[in-house]
């Protein structure tokens, strides 16, 4: 009877993405070593299914895994761009912006580099013993008194009758974009940068869909915020403020100011809007393109071989509407879900109303058991760090709070970069302690 191997580490990680790379670049940074970034994933990958042709960046390239943290760090993407000689090219071809596959081959150089990563490791459950977090996987058991769980959210698709509709989530759309969608009707679902991605693409083909019906639930198609004062929610400053407010405030907030990570870029607006109006000006056999806007869709159900029935109902009119289609994209975003594997440890945990396990201010989970073990939860606050905490903008500032906190000194400057917008948390402005409401 063999017995699996036990692997001790001073820092483990769970998830080969962007949030646990920068954490491990910092860590590397400050000298430290004895880490491991596990992930079940054959290789690395970087939001494969949107690699679209022209697809940018939303993000400046110096929010990449450690610059904003450590501008000297050998792990920047211009570090990355002088080891491949090409950071002067780069530079007069991108300018303000780069595409979402250069940055997908950053990290690549970025994992190879760190050479910390573990692939094909499936995390099965997590225990907290005295000698810190057991953590079990199919290659063996690590003991670790740090780990971070940055697994990323799950793909999210309402529950229709549609029997394939997990498939065709925008996460999984470059698996189908070699398809042959010539005189097909297709339909796509979402008001985002993705269904505006998917939708330009399909009418780039060289033989295109007939008609594409685009269904959104907002108003109108409306632009990413990406103006001065609203960008001043991806900073530091704002991100500590934003924990301190009081619950429904920070709910209202990251209402309010959805568009500023939700909306769709203006130059993509533009482009998708100039090519519908030379698609039904200049050429004869155009795409048909059915915006249809205020509308939610009621349900998708197969109806006989490769063919769906659409139901869609208006919210302004309560007008109902149905038609057929061969394919429907939903390009209806991600949700955060706590992984099976933190069932073992799940009573040890504090959740929040809203469902998000509750961080410290740290970023460490808030355990109900006295140890000097902690577990770090990364882009899985945005109740109680913001809308920053889901994108890439503080990473490398989270990571280093991370690194700090482990360490138990400040090894990485963390002062509050100045910022344009006064942010009180009392009548005086000074600090308050946050109030859990649990």
């Amino acid at each position: 009877m063999s017995i699996s191997p036990i692997f001790k580490k001073d820092l483990l990680a769970i998830g080969c993405g962007p949030s646990n790379l920068s954490l491990m670049a910092l860590w590397v940074g400050a000298g430290q070593s004895g880490a491991t970034i596990l992930d079940r994933s054959a290789n690395f990958t970087w939001h494969s299914g949107m690699q679209l042709p022209g697809a940018e960046l939303q993000v400046s390239f110096l929010k990449d895994l450690v610059t904003l943290a450590d501008p000297t760090s050998p792990y920047s993407f211009l570090s990355y761009l002088k080891s491949t000689g090409s950071i002067y090219r780069t530079l007069v071809a991108s300018r303000y912006s780069v595409s979402r596959r250069t940055f997908e081959k950053y990290y690549t150089w970025a994992v190879k580099k760190l050479a910390v990563s573990k692939f094909n490791t499936e995390v099965a459950a997590i225990t907290l013993g005295r000698d810190g977090f057991h953590v079990e996987t199919n290659s063996g058991r690590y003991i670790a008194n740090n780990v971070s769980v940055g697994i990323g959210k799950t793909p999210y698709v309402p529950n229709f009758d549609d029997p394939d509709r997990s498939r065709y989530h925008s996460s999984n759309f470059a698996e189908h974009a070699s398809a042959s969608y010539a005189g097909r009707e297709i339909c796509v679902v979402g008001g985002g940068q993705s269904a505006a991605e998917i939708v330009e693409y399909l009418l780039t083909l060289p033989a295109p869909p007939a008609t594409i019906h685009w269904i959104c639930r907002r108003p109108m198609l409306l632009p990413l915020d990406d103006s001065p004062f609203v960008n001043e929610i991806y900073t530091p400053a704002f991100a500590e403020y934003f924990y301190n407010l009081p619950e429904e405030a920070r709910a209202q907030l990251n209402e309010s100011l959805k568009m500023t990570s939700d909306g769709i870029s203006s130059r993509t607006l533009e482009g998708l809007y100039t090519r519908l109006y030379r698609n039904s000006i200049e050429t004869e056999d155009q795409t048909r393109v059915h915006l249809k806007c205020s509308c939610d869709i009621l349900n998708v159900t197969k109806q006989g071989e490769g063919h769906l029935r659409v139901i869609i109902r208006n919210k302004l009119t309560d007008y109902r509407e149905e038609f057929d289609c061969d394919k429907v994209f939903y390009a209806t975003g991600y949700r955060y879900e706590t992984p099976a594997f933190l069932d073992g440890i799940a009573s040890l945990l504090t959740f929040l109303p809203s469902g998000e396990i509750c961080l410290n201010d740290d970023f460490s989970a808030r355990l109900k058991t006295s140890t000097k073990a902690r577990l770090f939860f990364q882009n899985a606050g945005v109740s109680q760090y913001g809308l920053a905490d889901q994108n890439l903008s503080l990473s490398a500032w989270r990571s280093a709070k991370i690194v700090n906190s482990i360490l138990g000194r400040e090894h990485y400057t963390l002062d509050q970069e100045s910022v344009a917008t006064s942010l009180p948390l009392s009548q005086q402005g000074a600090p308050q302690s946050r109030k859990f409401a649990v």
